[in-house]
C-alpha cells in the first residue's frame, strides 16, 4: 500500500499530542508472568471467537448448499443473512493470523478478507465453464481478491438472482459460489485446527524472545489494528494518506452491502479493545491482559499536551479510546457515503485512530519490552 505522507510530517503529527516525562523508567520490576494473558487470550477470547466462527461458517455452507440446489429469493435471502453473521464473526478472529501451513503463498487474514473484490477476473471466470472453474487454484496470492468473504458478498449482492436461475452461465455462477464458500470452509477447518491443537503449547511461551508466543501474538494484533482495522478500514477508502485524494468507496468492507460496513467496523473495534483489556469473548469476564500488565510495571506517567494533564498508562488508553468511540458516533451507518459526501468525518477517524496505534508502537511497546517483528511505510 503506497503512503506518500512525508516521514516528517508523520511524525509532527503523531506526537504533537503526547509528550513523555524525561525520566521513563519502569519502576516495577518486570517478573510479570505472561503466560497469565496467554492462557486468558487463548482460551477465553481466541479460541471462543474461532469457534463461534466455525460455527458461522457451517451455517454459511448449510445456506449455500440450500441456495444452489433450489436458487429463489428465499433461499438467497437466508444465504445473505448467512454471509453477514459470517462477516461479523470474522472480526473477532481477524487479527490472530496463524495457522496456515508455512508455504502458503498469502496469510489466512488475505485469503479470507482482501478486498476490493477484483470484479474483472471473478467476472473473466464468471464466462469460462464450470470445468474451468474447477481447475482454478484458489491457492496463489494473486487470486487472494477473487475468494473469501468479500467475493461472496459481490456474488450474492451485487449480481441479480437470474444469473444463478435463467441465465446461460447460471450453472458456472453455482460453481464459483460453492468454491468460495468451501475454500473458506476448508481454510477456516485448517486453521481453527491448529489453534485447538496448539492451544497448550502456545498457553506456555510467555518468554520475551522474538520467536515467543507472547511476542507473535501482540505483534499480530499491533499489525492487525495499523493494517487491517485503520488502514483497510478507514485509511484507503477515505485516502487519508493523500489528504482524501485518493479517496475511494470502492475500498469499504462489504461495498456491495456497505449499509453493514458501520456494523462490521465496530465488530472489529470491540474485538481489539477486548484483546488489550482481557475482555473475554462473550464479554462477561475479564483477566490478565496487556492493560494489568502494565498496571503491574507501573512506568511513569504520560503527558498530553492537549488537555494538559498527567495519566497512568491506563487512563491515557482509555482517553485515546474515548476519543475514538466520540468520532466512531459520527459516522454514517454505510461509510461509503461519509467517503463520498462526508470524507472529512473518515479522515478524524483515522486520525484518532492513529493516536491509539502510536501509543501502542512507541510507549506500551517499549514498556512491556515487546520486538516488533514487521516493517511498515507508514512512518509510525
Amino acid at each position: 500500500m503506497k503512503k506518500i505522507i512525508s516521514t516528517v510530517v508523520v511524525f509532527m503529527l503523531l506526537f504533537s499530542c503526547v509528550e513523555e516525562n524525561d525520566d521513563n523508567t519502569t519502576e516495577g520490576s518486570d517478573d510479570f508472568d505472561r503466560t497469565l494473558i496467554l492462557n486468558n487470550w487463548v482460551d477465553n477470547i481466541i479460541l471462543p471467537a474461532y469457534d463461534a466462527f466455525e460455527a458461522e461458517v457451517s451455517n454459511l455452507k448449510t445456506a449455500e448448499t440450500a441456495f444452489v440446489s433450489s436458487p429463489s429469493e428465499a433461499t438467497l435471502t437466508t444465504f445473505q443473512t448467512s454471509l453477514f453473521e459470517t462477516q461479523k464473526a470474522w472480526q473477532h478472529v481477524a487479527m490472530f493470523d496463524l495457522g496456515l501451513d508455512v508455504n502458503a503463498t498469502a496469510t489466512y487474514r488475505e485469503f479470507m478478507n482482501s478486498y476490493p473484490v477484483d470484479v474483472t477476473e471473478v467476472d473473466a471466470s464468471l464466462d469460462t465453464t464450470v470445468d474451468d472453474i474447477a481447475i482454478i487454484s484458489f491457492d496463489l496470492s494473486i487470486r487472494a481478491d477473487e475468494q473469501g468473504l468479500p467475493t461472496l458478498d459481490y456474488l450474492l449482492n451485487g449480481v441479480d438472482l437470474d444469473k444463478y436461475t435463467t441465465d446461460d452461465q447460471s450453472e458456472v455462477y453455482s460453481a464459483y459460489v460453492t468454491k468460495v464458500v468451501d475454500r473458506i470452509v476448508s481454510l477456516t477447518s485448517d486453521v481453527t485446527s491448529y489453534w485447538n491443537t496448539n492451544a497448550v503449547s502456545i498457553k506456555s511461551d510467555g518468554g520475551s524472545s522474538a520467536t515467543s508466543s507472547f511476542n507473535i501474538l501482540f505483534n499480530d494484533y499491533l499489525f492487525y489494528v495499523e493494517q487491517g482495522f485503520r488502514e483497510a478500514k478507514i485509511a484507503t477508502p477515505s485516502g487519508s494518506r493523500t489528504g482524501g485524494a485518493s479517496k475511494d468507496p470502492m475500498f469499504v468492507e462489504s461495498f456491495y452491502t456497505s449499509e453493514n460496513s458501520k456494523i462490521l467496523f465496530l465488530e472489529a473495534y470491540e474485538a481489539v479493545e477486548n484483546l488489550y483489556f482481557g475482555i473475554s469473548f462473550d464479554g462477561n469476564s475479564d483477566g490478565e491482559s496487556i492493560d494489568s500488565y502494565i498496571e503491574f510495571l507501573n512506568p511513569d506517567t504520560i503527558f498530553d499536551s492537549v488537555t494538559l494533564q498527567n495519566y497512568s498508562f491506563s487512563d491515557f488508553i482509555s482517553l485515546k479510546l474515548s476519543d475514538i468511540d466520540e468520532q466512531v458516533d459520527l459516522l454514517n451507518d454505510d461509510f461509503t457515503i461519509d467517503v463520498e459526501n462526508n470524507n472529512d468525518n473518515m479522515i478524524d477517524t483515522f486520525t484518532v485512530i492513529q493516536n491509539y496505534v502510536v501509543f501502542l508502537k512507541t510507549n506500551v511497546v517499549q514498556t512491556i519490552g515487546v520486538t516488533i517483528d514487521f516493517a511498515d511505510s507508514d512512518g509510525d
